[in-house]
């Protein structure tokens, strides 16, 4: 799925590649607490600067000689000495509320760290504070270390902090937090195309189990959360009509989220079969699927129904179903008729 030898991949290929629309990528992040990264700038180094205290007076003069030690240094006037780390930090990090100024501006600008990731030699992508850059800069010397933050600054001018802007094209994701998010999405609710879905019905499944498993709708969110599934609908549903893309995206939304939800009964014996998350528009849509497919298999010309047949079935007494609804929802099912000369199609 990902190659074990990429530590890190670009954030929008994960959309890209794996059809995750972005709010529902996002909010993954934010519910596992994904630490995202950053690669540090091209011709920048990284330093350390810190508020500590020496245990006595020896360290004391010793340590002023490494760090030129005053009250204030070009990086925080609280801290009392700076020195630039090694090289090996390649990655900063960026957390969930950064990720909801990117997704609200566009950017995000960060100046200062209490943490960065090293990359070692093994591939391997690992987690560094501050504080620990810090002692490991003062090796073997020892101190009480109240604060401390590591910071970008120009490689070529005197030494100040750069303030980094930080747009969505440059975020990267590790393998092991992608993974777990693409597990989360797909493999626990996995889709099997079935005989009697068209590729509409099945794609509109799918939307279910993007949207919906796992990620709740709240008034807030409801208006966003349906012009995302919309969103992804178009540009893979056969009919791009606005209407019936409005249609569907409605359909899938919880009846307390939808007041024209169908007023129709669905027994506990149908429901049982479908996801939790499935709405009863959805699961109405997919019973009429599997009702139409049977009736144009077990029918001597092997038609499927008509559009006023299908109208006539989901909005009866049985299903209440609007009469745009189920005007989408013919659209979305409707099988092409089978061609009756071919042997094959004479044994069903």
């Amino acid at each position: 799925m990902i190659d074990e030898s990429i530590s890190a991949l670009p954030l929008q290929r994960l959309i890209d590649e794996f059809n995750i629309p972005r709010q529902v990528l996002n909010e993954k992040i934010k519910t596992y607490r994904t630490t995202l990264l950053f690669h540090r700038p091209m011709n920048t180094t990284t330093w350390v600067s810190a508020q500590a205290f020496i245990p006595n007076s020896n360290e004391i003069q010793t340590i002023t000689s490494i760090f030129q030690a005053k009250k204030g240094t070009p990086f925080s006037d609280t801290h009392d000495y700076c020195k630039k780390v090694g090289d090996d930090i390649k990655f900063f990090p960026i957390d969930s509320p950064d990720l909801e100024e990117i997704t609200a501006t566009g950017q995000v600008i960060k100046r200062s760290f209490k943490k960065a990731f090293l990359y070692s030699p093994s591939q391997a992508i690992e987690a560094t504070s501050s504080i620990s850059q810090f002692c490991e800069c003062i090796s073997p010397l020892r101190a009480i270390v109240v604060e401390a933050d590591l910071f970008i600054a120009s490689a070529s001018r005197d030494i100040c902090p750069e303030e980094t802007t930080v747009t969505e094209n440059q975020l990267f994701i590790q393998r092991d937090d992608a993974l777990k998010i693409i597990n989360e999405i797909f493999q626990s609710c996995e889709l099997r195309r079935e005989e009697w879905m068209s590729d509409d019905l099945f794609f509109l499944n799918q939307a279910s189990i993007i949207f919906l498993a796992g990620s709740d709708i709240t008034p807030e969110n409801k208006i966003s959360k349906l012009t995302a599934i919309k969103e992804w609908l178009m540009g893979r549903l056969s009919n791009q009509g606005n209407d019936l893309i409005h249609q569907t995206a409605l359909s899938l939304l919880p009846a307390e989220h939808y007041k024209m939800t169908p007023k129709g009964t669905v027994s506990p014996d149908i429901t049982k079969k479908y996801p939790a998350y499935a709405s009863v528009s959805l699961v109405m849509i997919n019973e009429a699927a599997i009702y139409f497919w049977e009736l144009r298999n077990k029918n001597i010309q092997k038609n499927y129904a008509k559009k006023n047949e299908v109208i006539e079935y989901l909005t009866n007494e049985g299903h209440k179903m609007t009469r745009r609804l189920a005007s989408a929802a013919f659209t979305i099912i409707k099988l092409p008729d089978l061609n009756i000369t071919c042997p094959r199609d004479l044994a069903i």
